[in-house]
C-alpha cells in the first residue's frame, strides 16, 4: 500500500477541527440532524434550529442551502418537500452547463453572482468536474498560478464588496420577505461560497451572532470533506506544498480565513453587518423585523 504524505493526516485532521465546533448559543455545527441527506445533491442542509443571540431558533424546513440540483433525483426533490422558490447563484454558462432539475410549481430565480476571477474559478470547474479526474500534478500546477492563489483568499470578500453582487444578494433577501408557500433553497456550484455569503446574510438578518454564523460556515467542510480527501491525497502523492494543499482547500472546501477577512471588511469599511444590511441589502428595521418573524420560532 502506498504510504501518504505526510502532510496529509494533518491536513485532515485541520478539516475535521473546522467543521466540528459548536457555535456559541446554538446547536453544534456538525450536528447530524441538519443535514439532507440526497442522492444526487451535494451540501444540503435545513437552517432549522440554529438558536440565535435572542433565545430564538430558526424554524425548521423553511430556509434551505444546498449544491447545484442539476444531478438532483426523483427522490431528492420528494426529500426536499414543497419548495416555494430555487435561488441560483452561478453564471449563466454555469447553468448552461449543469441546469437545475426545479420541481413542478416551483418558482426558479436566477440570480447571477460572479468576481473578478471567475475565469479562473471556471477554469477549476471544468478541471475538477470534466470527464477525466484531474492528476495530482495538474492539479498542483493550477493551484501554483497566481490568479488561484489570489482567487482563494478575497473570494466571499468579493461578494460582500462588488456593487453588481450587492444587487443580487439585496434582491435575495428581499425575496425571503415575499409571501410564499413553502422552502426558499438558494445554492451555487458546491454550496459553499456564494451559497455561503448568502447564508450569513440571511443569519445576520435573523440575529445570529458571529460566533453561529462562522460555525455554520465551516459545516460545508465536513459536508465536503470526502471530495477534498480525494484531492487532497492525489495532491499529496505528487509532492504537494501545505500552500498548495491549503489552496486547494479554499477551492473546494471552506477555509476558515476566508470568511473571516470578509467579515472584517464589513466591519471596516462598511461599519459592521447592521449597518451593511441597512446600507448595502437595502434592508429596512421593519423587514428584518418581518424576516424574524417568518422564519423564527
Amino acid at each position: 500500500m502506498k504510504r501518504l504524505h505526510p502532510i496529509l493526516p494533518i491536513i485532515l485532521s485541520a478539516l475535521l477541527c473546522c467543521a466540528c465546533g459548536t457555535a456559541r448559543h446554538g446547536v453544534p455545527a456538525d450536528a447530524p440532524e441538519r443535514a439532507i441527506a440526497l442522492e444526487g445533491v451535494i451540501n444540503a442542509r435545513d437552517m432549522g434550529g440554529l438558536r440565535m443571540a435572542d433565545g430564538r431558533t430558526v424554524r425548521s424546513g423553511k430556509l434551505l442551502r444546498s449544491g447545484n440540483l442539476s444531478k438532483a433525483t426523483a427522490a431528492d426533490l420528494r426529500r426536499l418537500g414543497k419548495l416555494a422558490a430555487v435561488v441560483d447563484f452561478r453564471t449563466a454558462p454555469e447553468r448552461g452547463m449543469s441546469p437545475d432539475r426545479v420541481p413542478a410549481g416551483t418558482r426558479y430565480l436566477p440570480l447571477p453572482c460572479t468576481v473578478g476571477r471567475m475565469d479562473n474559478m471556471k477554469e477549476f470547474f471544468s478541471l475538477v468536474n470534466g470527464p477525466q479526474p484531474p492528476t495530482g500534478e495538474q492539479l498542483i500546477a493550477f493551484v501554483r498560478k497566481p490568479d488561484t492563489q489570489a482567487a482563494a483568499k478575497v473570494i466571499v470578500s468579493e461578494f460582500a464588496t462588488t456593487p453588481a453582487n450587492q444587487v443580487v444578494f439585496s434582491k435575495f433577501l428581499h425575496t425571503l420577505l415575499e409571501p410564499h408557500d413553502g422552502a426558499i433553497l438558494w445554492h451555487c456550484t458546491f454550496g459553499k461560497d456564494r451559497t455561503g455569503f448568502g447564508t450569513v446574510l440571511v443569519l445576520a438578518a435573523l440575529g445570529a451572532d458571529r460566533a453561529t454564523i462562522e460555525a455554520e460556515h465551516a459545516y460545508s467542510q465536513r459536508a465536503l470533506q470526502a471530495r477534498l480527501a480525494g484531492l487532497v491525497s492525489k495532491m499529496s502523492a505528487a509532492g504537494a506544498t501545505r500552500k498548495d494543499l491549503d489552496t486547494v482547500i479554499a477551492m473546494v472546501g471552506i477555509h476558515p480565513a476566508s470568511l473571516r477577512y470578509a467579515l472584517d471588511i464589513i466591519d471596516t469599511r462598511y461599519g459592521g453587518m447592521q449597518s451593511y444590511l441597512h446600507n448595502q441589502m437595502h434592508l429596512s428595521e421593519q423587514d428584518i423585523q418581518t424576516l424574524r418573524n417568518l422564519y423564527l420560532d
